[in-house]
């Protein structure tokens, strides 16, 4: 058989297999130890789990979070396409790049009566293992593969956080009121047209179904393909895989911080991770007051970089510092942990001897050009008595013109006669 499942009904099983989840984010981080490997490798599985073949980035790191792609390969019949290998080689080529962590418990055979408990064993073993974001496990099924996804969707809801089925409709007993559970989740249903297997009409009732229970659903159905991994789609259905999240607006306001930091909008940014903060007080998500703590301390950066430059200015051009400074504190104006110390840093520089002599010599430039230009027309109109006036005013300051300014008034003296 190409899809050796058994679909046999499963409600009191269920309730007994229901304690077999994960354990909590708590008790997962007290189970973890730095992990040894990286790359592509096998995990020790526990019977009937064979193996876990993992695939992790190679700069794996255990601060940081992770999203974990986990597969269910199919049941074939035939050795070299009922294993994870080629379903874990090919998703890991899109995915790890991204900072994904893809697993796939490699099994004999899907039994619906006695899978769900070893693979929910295989999913705690690699988020003990790892440091797995466990609101982002998304869940893949290739044939029998996807008809046991299913099974686990639907006895297991708070695992995952979107599901993808290729090739295979959602069984008889998990549909229905079975899939109420998934509401406000995603589910992903690919089909090729060339598959006589899972037909266009099935494909459509799965998404009738899941639709009835609010689940958000995506239809990819590939022209001219058979019942095999579309492999040509990869990035396709990695920007899918990434797309996943639980609902909430952590992202959007992250996102929103992450990008103000990057346009140099330091207040927009203060403001989008106070928004994000109160989310997370509202809605606990650990991954992301990694990443709340991350842009705050990228914020405190890139304020403290634009007093920084203008300190810089100091030696070179005490005025020109003085501007930088002004404008870098009007940018921190509301930046919590930013706008106290951009105000003392101001308030320090202006008090510097060089700064002081710098803004006299800057006031006497101004004062002395405006009364040259003053005097120049007073004497073009023939008022050299107020011209001589003008002239003496910009030659008693000390500035770069007053030689000049003393030339004039000896000249106007003269013709005055006095």
């Amino acid at each position: 058989m190409r899809r050796p499942v058994v679909l046999a009904a499963l409600a009191a099983a269920a309730a007994v297999l229901l304690p077999l989840v994960a354990p909590s984010r708590a008790a997962a981080k007290d189970a973890k130890a730095p992990p040894v490997k990286t790359g592509t490798f096998q995990l020790e599985g526990v019977d009937p789990v064979r193996y876990i073949l993992m695939s992790v980035p190679k700069d794996y790191d255990p601060a940081k979070w992770y999203p974990l792609l986990f597969v269910l390969h199919p049941q074939t019949g035939e050795e070299a396409s009922s294993k994870p290998e080629p379903f874990v080689d090919v998703w890991a080529q899109g995915l790890v790049k991204r900072g994904w962590i893809v697993a796939s418990p490699r099994l004999a055979e899907y039994d619906n009566e006695t899978s769900v408990s070893p693979i929910q064993q295989a999913l705690r073993k690699v988020v003990t293992t790892y440091h797995v974001d466990e609101k982002r496990v998304v869940l893949a099924g290739h044939n029998a593969g996807a008809m046991m996804a299913w099974r686990m969707a639907t006895r297991s809801p708070t695992l995952w956080v979107s599901v993808m089925a290729f090739g295979a409709e959602i069984p008889q007993q998990d549909r229905g009121p079975a899939l109420k559970p998934l509401a406000g989740k995603r589910a992903f249903l690919f089909r090729g047209d060339k598959d006589k297997y899972y037909t266009a009409p099935m494909l459509q009732m799965d998404k009738k179904h899941l639709e009835a229970m609010k689940v958000e659903v995506t239809v990819f159905e590939k022209k001219d393909w058979p019942d095999v991994f579309p492999t040509p789609d990869l990035e396709t259905l990695c920007a899918w895989v990434e797309a996943s999240y639980p609902a909430g607006a952590w992202r959007d306001k992250a996102d929103a911080a992450e990008k103000a930091i990057a346009a140099g909008d330091l207040a927009a940014a203060s403001k989008a991770l106070g928004e994000l903060a109160v989310e997370l007080k509202k809605t606990p998500y650990a991954a992301f007051d990694a990443k709340a703590a991350a842009l705050g301390k990228a914020l405190l950066e890139a304020g403290r970089a634009r007093l920084d430059e203008a300190q810089k200015l100091l030696d070179a051009d005490p005025c020109d510092a003085l501007a930088k400074m002004e404008a870098a504190a009007k940018s921190l104006k509301g930046v919590k942990g930013l706008e106290e110390e951009a105000t003392k840093a101001l308030a320090a520089l202006r008090k510097l001897p060089a700064v002081v002599e710098a803004l006299k010599k800057k006031e006497a430039e101004t004062a002395g050009a405006s009364y040259m230009e003053k005097a120049a027309a007073l004497e073009a109109k023939g008022d050299l008595p107020k011209a001589l006036e003008a002239y003496r005013k910009a030659a008693s300051l000390d500035w770069s013109r007053k030689d000049e300014a003393a030339k004039k008034v000896d000249e106007l003296q003269a013709k005055a006669g006095g």
